[in-house]
């Protein structure tokens, strides 16, 4: 079912802005789309942050400090 549901998902676009985190190493099958596929589809903007790490480090110490500071800025900045 899981499967599944990937290969029927069509992402649709989403109006308001979108923030984007993600881990400075890449794979890379992955390396030539630095948005992840967002762009046309955060039609209020996007903003891409990266980080040190990679995806399978991103919430490990010590790159997990940094991703949490940036975070509650990002929400210090949506809660003004």
């Amino acid at each position: 079912a899981h499967y599944q549901a990937i290969l029927a998902y069509r992402p649709q676009p989403y109006t308001g802005p979108v923030t984007l985190f993600r881990a400075q190493a890449q794979a890379l099958s992955r390396a030539a789309d630095p948005d992840k596929g967002w762009r046309p589809l955060a039609q209020g903007g996007l903003d891409v942050r990266e980080f040190a790490g990679s995806h399978h480090t991103l919430l490990r110490e010590p790159y997990a400090g940094e991703l949490a500071k940036q975070l509650q800025i990002k929400l210090d900045e949506i809660g003004e």
